[in-house]
C-alpha cells in the first residue's frame, strides 16, 4: 500500500549535498613579490647620491648667476639713465670712468687666469661647490671680491681635488716607472730582481709607502 501524507504533517525532503566547487588555480592568485634588501638600500643610496649632485650643481648655478648679476652691474652704463638735456658732473664723469677701469681690469684678471691655469674653468664649476658648502662665508667673499685665482685657489685645495688627484698622480708614476723599466738596465742592475717585476710592485703599495720608495729612489733621505 501506498502511504499517504496525513493531513498536518510535514514530510522532509532529504536537501541536496552542497555543491564543490574547484579550488582556484594557483596562477590566478595575486603574487606577492618581495624585494631584497640590498636592493632597496642601493636604490636609496643611489638616489641620495642623485639628490647630493643636484643640489651641488644647484649651488654652482646660484654661484655663477651671482657673479653674471655682479658683471652686469657694474657693466650698466650709467649714461643710460641720463637724457640728452642732463649735465655730466666731474664726479658722474670720473665715477663712469672708474667703472670703465673697473670692468676692464676685470675681464683682464680673468682672462689671465684662464690662461695661465688652463683647467680652470673645470676645476672651478666641479670642486668649488664642495668649497662653498664647507664655507658658506667664502660666498659673499667672491661675489664681493670677484677674485678668480682665490675662487680656483679653494677648488684645488678641496679635499676631493686632493683624494682625486693623487690617486691619479700614483698610478700615473706606476705607470711611467713599469714603462722604464722595460728599457735595456744599466750595469748596476746585473744581479738584481727584475726590474719589471720590481716596478709592478709599486702598484700594489699604499699611498705612503709609494711616495716614501719614490723620495728614497730619488735620494731625498
Amino acid at each position: 500500500m501506498e502511504q499517504e501524507d496525513l493531513p498536518g504533517e510535514y514530510v522532509a525532503e532529504a536537501a541536496a549535498p552542497p555543491a564543490t566547487t574547484e579550488p582556484e588555480s594557483q596562477a590566478q592568485l595575486p603574487v606577492v613579490q618581495q624585494v631584497p634588501l640590498d636592493a632597496l638600500q642601493a636604490e636609496r643610496s643611489e638616489r641620495q647620491r642623485l639628490q647630493e649632485e643636484v643640489r651641488l650643481m644647484r649651488d654652482n648655478m646660484a654661484l655663477m648667476q651671482a657673479q653674471q648679476k655682479f658683471q652686469q652691474n657694474q657693466h650698466a652704463e650709467p649714461e643710460s639713465k641720463l637724457s640728452d638735456d642732463d649735465v655730466l658732473t666731474v664726479g658722474e664723469a670720473k665715477k663712469y670712468l672708474n667703472t670703465i677701469d673697473n670692468n676692464y681690469r676685470m675681464g683682464l684678471q680673468e682672462l689671465k687666469i684662464a690662461q695661465k691655469y688652463p683647467d680652470y674653468q673645470t676645476t672651478v664649476t666641479k670642486y668649488l661647490p664642495e668649497v662653498l658648502k664647507q664655507n658658506p662665508s667664502l660666498r659673499s667673499t667672491l661675489e664681493k671680491t670677484q677674485d678668480f685665482e682665490l675662487a680656483y685657489y679653494l677648488a684645488k685645495n678641496s679635499s676631493s681635488y686632493i683624494s682625486e688627484n693623487k690617486s691619479a698622480k700614483k698610478n700615473a708614476d706606476a705607470e711611467r716607472i713599469v714603462k722604464n723599466a722595460g728599457k735595456a738596465g744599466s750595469l748596476s742592475s746585473v744581479g738584481q730582481s727584475s726590474p719589471i717585476s720590481e716596478a709592478k710592485r709599486y702598484k700594489d703599495m699604499s699611498d705612503d709607502e709609494f711616495r716614501n720608495t719614490v723620495s728614497q729612489n730619488l735620494g731625498y733621505y
